[in-house]
């Protein structure tokens, strides 16, 4: 948005401005309909929010601007709790430059902001864009599928907000206010997209929304918050941005310093020289990443890769089908529903097993709902599913799921009978979730672990590791072959072999070996 001419700028605010005023002068004399007048009365509200700023001579004057903030980060849908929507990743230092005149940008990151410097760069210019790794000094492409956007709007820039806003003024209408003391427009960007902004009574930017679809949260607003706005050279910014998906923070953003007009050094939108090229990193996945139904014993399969590095167990029980997992969108969702057909004998999904309330294994919670399913979930998550439930969707079919139909899990529940009745164990408290099953099968010595084991292919932090080993000894189970939701099937041997290393690295006294 920052890079139009800034002739457009400073030829269009005056004439929204002389628009309003004429429209208003003959307001008495000619009709108009409620849409004519929400636009008017919108373009007021935009009108004023440039002068509230600084004035569009300011604006149309800036060559560049440089934000430095503490941003804090947090994952929505990964707190320890299911009441606790978001996990806090931490802090660290962000310093975005824009170019306005050309529309370009980079972010650096730091590790503090009393770093001696930053330790990564990502570059978007109009001819380029790469990942600058400053502490190994290597370069690598920006992977496919990666939002660049969505990067910069960790910190945001309100004036650019506006900028937009004014680009596609013909959409802009006047809203109700949405609290007392509060004015609000909406306009639709080029792809159709509603989006809202509202003001303070100063005029000030206090918000930007958009709605979104979420697997858990529904259809929700994700927003940028404005707030302690300040004087830089005449220019008014906030200094305080909070991004929210709904009611979760997901950034946390402290202005320390605004620059306005910065020298910006053209050679940092050129890939630097002599400089070695570090592979792409590509999504990880299992064994390869082929999307394959592996069947592990009679009639209990996994799905490899329902989504890169995600797995689904599939466990047939007579006439029942149960699935263990929920994760992925709606391609995965199909994906598993036609496989648990294509291997099952046509046999529908009886049953889900949530092992636990993380989004990345509940992104599909909502499909199953739809569809009557019954979820099996931990002993502390019947509120967690109800609110899943109960989200707003624009789902295609417009219905609403049925009253959910959950089965708890307090300590250990055995599922079913027959050779492939499994038993469900809450292996929590553990600081990856407090509440999380895994899935014993007696008859066939095999164990269903979802992230505690197998977080990564190779890898799984200690902490989460170590904690699930003293609750796999004091369960004392008759296990030879594990499965997991993100790596290929392994030996008790090896789990074993991966908690010593984890104890040897962390100092902690082996824990026995039976």
């Amino acid at each position: 948005a920052m890079g139009r001419d800034r002739i457009i700028l400073r030829a269009t605010i005056p004439l929204v401005a002389a628009v309003v005023a004429a429209a208003g002068a003959v307001r008495a004399q000619i009709p108009r309909s409620a849409a004519t007048e929400a636009r008017r009365e919108g373009l007021a509200l935009l009108t004023r929010a440039f002068e509230a700023m600084g004035g569009p001579e300011q604006l149309e004057a800036l060559r560049s601007v440089r934000l430095n903030a503490e941003l804090t980060q947090y994952q929505v849908g990964q707190g320890p709790r299911p009441d606790e929507p978001a996990l806090r990743l931490g802090t660290s230092t962000y310093s975005l430059v824009r170019n306005l005149q050309a529309g370009e940008w980079y972010l650096e990151a730091s590790s503090s902001r009393d770093a001696p410097g930053p330790g990564l760069r990502f570059v978007h210019g109009r001819e380029d864009s790469f990942r600058h790794d400053l502490l190994r000094d290597t370069v690598s492409e920006i992977p496919d599928g990666f939002d660049m956007e969505t990067l910069a709007d960790r910190l945001p820039y309100a004036p650019a907000v506006l900028l937009a806003a004014l680009d596609r003024s013909e959409t802009v209408r006047r809203l109700p206010p949405p609290v007392p003391g509060t004015t609000a427009f909406t306009y639709a960007d080029s792809a159709g997209l509603q989006i809202t902004l509202t003001f303070d009574d100063r005029g000030l930017l206090r918000s930007r929304e958009v709605v979104e679809r979420h697997g858990q949260l529904g259809d929700v607003a994700r927003a940028s918050i404005f707030s302690d706005y300040r004087t830089v050279d005449g220019l008014r910014l906030p200094f305080e941005i909070v991004g929210r998906l709904g009611p979760v923070a997901t950034t946390e953003a402290a202005v320390y310093d605004a620059t306005l007009n910065p020298a910006v050094d053209r050679d940092i939108f050129r890939r630097p020289e002599g400089v070695p090229q570090a592979p792409t990193q590509g999504r990880p996945t299992v064994a390869g990443g082929a999307q394959m139904v592996e069947e592990i014993v009679p009639g209990v399969f996994q799905i490899l890769n329902v989504t890169p590095l995600y797995n689904v167990m599939l466990v047939r029980q007579d006439e029942d089908v149960y699935v263990i997992e929920a994760p992925g969108d709606q391609t995965a969702y199909e994906l598993v529903r036609d496989s648990a057909a294509a291997v099952l004998g046509g046999r529908e999904i009886s049953a889900l097993v949530l092992t636990h309330h993380h989004f990345d294994h509940s992104s599909n919670l909502w499909r199953y709902l739809v569809s009557g399913t019954r979820v099996i979930a931990p002993a502390g998550h019947e509120a967690f599913v109800r609110s899943v439930a109960a989200a707003p969707r624009l789902d295609a079919s417009g219905a609403p799921p049925p009253e959910p139909e959950i089965e708890l899990v307090e300590g250990r529940r055995m599922i079913g009978a027959g050779p492939n009745r499994f038993e469900l164990i809450d292996a929590g408290p553990n600081p990856h979730a407090e509440e999380i099953l895994i899935a014993y099968f007696p008859e066939h010595k095999l164990l269903w672990v979802p992230d505690i084991y197998g977080y990564y292919p190779g890898f799984t932090p200690p902490p989460l590791l170590l904690s699930f080993a003293d609750r796999f000894e004091e369960l004392d189970l008759d296990v030879e072959i594990i499965a997991t939701a993100h790596t290929e099937l392994s030996s008790v041997a090896e789990l074993r072999d991966m908690i010593a290393r984890a104890r040897e690295r962390s100092g902690q006294a082996g824990g026995g070996d039976r």
